[in-house]
């Protein structure tokens, strides 16, 4: 919706910079309006249309009832710039598309065009339209004032019937008139088809386009950039909607419904099928079952609404094929995907955490089993004395490190009464304890008990 938005307002703003060069070439040339040719306006008015969704655009000068029959001499006098404009786009190859990647086709068709130098002549009189659409000779009332269509781009040199046509004739664009001198501003009109009013931009082949939503936009034109300048005419454009919605959505994004509903009571659809929108009707099609996601805002930006203006609004609504492209199994794939690698870190976590706790119960069983052999053996003073040896080892081997940690341990083991121990150091410098001396000295009866038994073998062998 943003897009469409800064769609119409990009249109304004090329509006406003084209009706500046008109004033520009005026004030450059020295001419006094209405007596205005520019001769760079097919070049420039070609680069607005082919930036933006305008398809054509003209400029017409206020002409006074007093002054009609010199303005029709001076405008059959100064068509050259007719010729100029078919020439321009032969020389100019960036006049082609002057925008990369612009999405108009109908620079296409003015560029093929091109090679037809066949240039009809304009009307040499104003005119306005009968009520069978036919051109009759404009009947000039006192102090009334004209607006005669004068330079166009793209040229129509093959068909210039638009020009000297006075456009305030027209009740749409009268009515749309009213609202841009209230404003001083680009206004945008209803959405209509294309009738007598740029015709020309449609080849035979393609005047079954001119029945889709098209609006006519608006811009005054001043003598001068000062700030008590004077309107002098202004600039009538047309913009497809279908151009003004195109590249809402990338390729591969189909089932949008587009309604474009404005103040005047008109309506219209267009289905987006990635960046090409589809005619629906002039009707609101969408679908109701979706009414509950409905996106909708205004296209127009206005200071104040004049009562002459139709302001739109664009609602935005998906479609059932809209929702079945979202209906996949990616989203039920990557979750089972984010689920199994937490079950499988979680499972990974209590393997280890029983792993760990069976290595700890083994240990504690090892430990209670040898305690309880040891018990078994020895009796409770020998065990101690066995494990406090072990422990001495165990602080003597960490003291190598450190000499005062050393000489620490040999002050406790002397001051515990057992420097009568027979001790020695390996290699290492570690120390090595005398444990049969030990066990000797805290068990002579166990030591009788090998001598008696020395004693009677001996006496065995000596009887045999």
């Amino acid at each position: 919706m943003s897009l469409t938005q800064w769609e119409i307002q990009n249109n304004f703003a090329l509006m406003m910079q084209l009706a500046a060069s008109v004033t520009n070439a005026a004030t450059l040339s020295g001419a006094s309006f209405p007596y205005v040719v520019d001769p760079n306006f097919e070049v420039i008015g070609g680069y607005a249309d082919g930036m933006s969704g305008i398809i054509s655009v003209g400029f017409s000068p206020f002409v006074k009832s007093e002054q009609a029959a010199e303005w029709e001499q001076f405008s059959v006098a100064n068509q050259w710039w007719v010729e100029r404009g078919a020439y321009l786009r032969k020389v100019h190859p960036q006049h082609k598309d002057p925008l990369d990647g612009s999405f108009q086709d109908h620079e296409e068709r003015r560029w093929l065009a091109a090679t037809n130098t066949e240039v009809m002549p304009i009307p040499e009189f104003i005119f306005r339209l009968n009520e069978d659409g036919w051109p009759v000779v404009l009947d000039v009332q006192p102090n009334q004032t004209m607006a005669p269509m004068w330079e166009i781009a793209p040229t129509p040199g093959d068909d210039p019937s638009l020009v000297n046509y006075n456009l305030l004739s027209d009740p749409m664009v009268a009515n749309l008139f009213k609202g841009m001198t209230q404003l001083n501003s680009t206004v945008l009109s209803e959405a209509t088809e294309i009738d007598f009013l740029f015709n020309h931009i449609f080849d035979a082949s393609e005047k079954q386009y001119k029945v889709f939503p098209h609006s006519f936009l608006m811009e005054p034109v001043f003598d001068s950039f000062e700030p008590d300048a004077s309107m002098v005419g202004f600039l009538l454009g047309v913009a497809a909607w279908e151009n003004l919605l195109n590249n809402i959505l990338p390729e591969g994004y189909d089932g949008i419904h587009c309604v474009v509903k404005d103040s005047c009571g008109n309506e219209f659809t267009y289905e987006l099928r990635g960046s090409q929108p589809i005619f629906l009707g002039n009707t609101d099609a969408h679908d109701r079952t979706f009414d509950k996601y409905q996106r909708s805002g205004v296209l127009e930006k206005y200071e104040i609404t004049p009562d002459e203006l139709c302001v739109h609004e664009l609602f935005v609504y998906p479609t059932q094929e809209f929702r079945e492209s979202y209906n996949t199994v990616k989203p039920l794939a990557y979750t089972l995907v984010v689920v199994l690698s937490f079950i499988f870190t979680g499972a990974m976590f209590v393997i280890y955490d029983i792993l760990i706790a069976r290595r700890h119960q083994r240990t504690m069983l090892n430990a209670v089993r040898t305690n309880a052999l040891v018990a078994s053996l020895f009796p409770a003073n020998v065990r101690d004395r066995i494990l406090e040896n072990a422990q001495m080892k165990s602080m003597a081997q960490s003291s190598k490190t450190s000499s005062n940690l050393r000489g620490s341990l040999k002050g406790y083991l002397n001051s515990d009464g057992y420097s009568s121990r027979t001790e020695s150091t390996d290699a290492d410098g570690d120390l090595i304890y005398d444990h049969e001396n030990v066990i000797a000295d805290l068990f002579p009866h166990t030591t009788v008990m090998f001598g008696t038994t020395t004693f009677v073998s001996t006496a065995m062998q000596s009887f045999v």
